[in-house]
């Protein structure tokens, strides 16, 4: 509770402290302007509810197979933004996560361990709060070909996500969002077409309740740094983006890195700090017409390529050393989306890259069999199709078109194997359907199925999820007022 008043404190009080900046000539102003920034901000409210059913064939601690999971929760979120203040601001938001129905699924905190895990426990808490400040407009010059145009900086509780959630994300899947505590700078310059992010961390606030001990709090000391660059700003024959970063874990003793940590590791029974690492990686993806008039009639090749290098960082392991590598290449037309992909997170049977802070859902199949990417390393080969109605159906009548408008589908084919020797852990089919009813609300049908290969998948060497099959499937209403 302590870090949170310290963290509102600084969030409001920012507003308050910038009034001691302003010159003498709008003195007797000052006080209406910072009650005008504080009162005429804004109100957002995020209400998301959803039923999940779960059937596992993971072991109950009793013995026997796990009985099915069905959680029904609603996710409620409300948040104020204030105006601004001479560039000064502030955001704080809370979160309620209710569940109904007797809570028939293992939430990790509610000790229903006979049943399957659904993390979505009950909580009401801070889910973001920061002070803030960007460039205002006319400060400095500015305008959108001036240097300082498009600088934030940001104190506080709050979400950080870098391009797909892969390394760094919110975990926006599950009904409470893994937040970070810390600094922010982000640079979006239209002039340079640069985008430049650097934070600060010292807390990450996981999707895990305070009822779950340490696992709701991962405490380190960590930089992170992440340049998009928009080569089609610079060179238009190039519609891509080229992305750098460079990721510094320094975690603190007492830190649950678990889902760093898979079974048979070098890494297990040590320290916290142990798991310590810094990732550096570039990516490239875009998008290149094959016609000159661009938009969603035009076949479109779609393309991404990423390398990056993981390694022992402070006080960090020296077994910690492995590669990521994707590659992904695809055609859009029409608003139907074909591709296929390779994902490598490389393994020795000692240690294998990880990603603890991604949006992990998003990643190696919806049923969320590789949280940790095992030991022995994960090669995952996928295909996928989609459909986006909205120009297919551009033709029918009205009433057509606002029923059978604003759908995506989404089919995707994973094959997962390891990296170290020839384990084929299995297979998933992911399919789901978004029909966006109005602007305000959206609609979900999903569904996800993984077959283990109990044939050649040597249990005793790899965590217990990954050998038994889960069948998944969700109903979702979004509202955002």
């Amino acid at each position: 509770m302590a870090k949170f008043k310290r963290l509102t404190t600084g969030a409001l009080g920012a507003l308050g402290a910038a009034a001691l900046l302003s010159g003498s000539a709008q003195a007797q102003n000052i006080g209406q302007e910072l009650i005008d920034a504080v009162m005429g901000g804004k109100v957002d409210l995020t209400l998301r509810t959803r039923f999940e059913h779960v059937d596992d064939d993971a072991l109950a601690p009793g013995g026997g197979k796990v009985k099915d999971a069905n959680a029904f929760t609603l996710r409620s979120v409300l948040g104020y933004e204030t105006g601004r203040f001479y560039g000064f601001g502030a955001y704080a938001s809370a979160v309620d996560v209710s569940a109904f129905g007797g809570e028939a699924y293992n939430s990790t905190v509610n000790g229903k361990t006979d049943r399957a895990v659904v993390a979505d426990p009950e909580t009401t808490e801070v889910s973001q709060v920061y002070a803030s400040y960007q460039v205002p407009p006319g400060a400095y010059g500015a305008d959108p070909n001036n240097y300082l145009t498009g600088t934030n900086i940001r104190y506080g509780r709050q979400q950080i996500i870098f391009q797909n959630h892969r390394w760094i994300g919110n975990v926006v899947w599950r009904q409470k969002f893994q937040m970070y505590d810390g600094a922010r700078l982000n640079y979006d310059s239209k002039r340079f077409g640069v985008n430049f992010n650097y934070a600060y961390i010292y807390n990450v606030n996981q999707i895990f309740t305070e009822r779950s001990g340490n696992r709701a709090d991962w405490r380190m000391n960590t930089h992170l740094v992440n340049l998009d660059l928009d080569v089609g700003h610079w060179i238009p024959a190039v519609p891509a983006h080229l992305i750098g970063y460079a990721l510094l874990f320094d975690y603190n003793n007492g830190a649950p890195v678990g889902r760093s940590v898979p079974v048979g590791s070098a890494l297990v029974g040590q320290s916290s700090s142990r798991a310590s690492n810094k990732t550096f990686g570039v990516r490239l993806n875009g998008k290149f017409p094959f016609a000159r008039q661009r938009g969603p009639q035009a076949l479109t090749l779609v393309y991404t390529g990423e390398y990056a290098h993981q390694s022992d960082y402070a006080n960090g392991a020296g077994v910690i050393d492995a590669d990521y590598i994707f590659g992904q290449l695809g055609f859009e037309w029409f608003g139907v989306h074909l591709s296929g992909a390779y994902e490598l997170l490389s393994g020795n049977g000692r240690y294998a890259l990880q990603t603890p802070f991604a949006t992990l859902h998003g990643h190696n199949g919806w049923a969320d069999q590789f949280l940790t990417t095992p030991a022995q390393g994960l090669q995952d080969v996928w295909i996928q199709a989609g459909l986006d109605t909205t120009g297919a159906v551009a033709s029918l009548p009205d009433t057509w078109r606002q029923v059978l408008g604003n759908i995506k589908l989404l089919a995707r084919y994973h094959d997962f194997n390891s990296d170290q020797g020839s384990i084929h852990y299995g297979r998933e089919f992911d399919i789901q359907a978004v029909k966006q009813v109005t602007p305000q609300l959206s609609i979900l049908l999903k569904y996800a199925n993984y077959w283990a290969d109990g044939d050649n998948t040597p249990a005793t060497q790899l965590a217990s999820n990954i050998t038994q099959d889960t069948q998944k499937w969700w109903v979702q209403g979004l509202f955002k007022f």
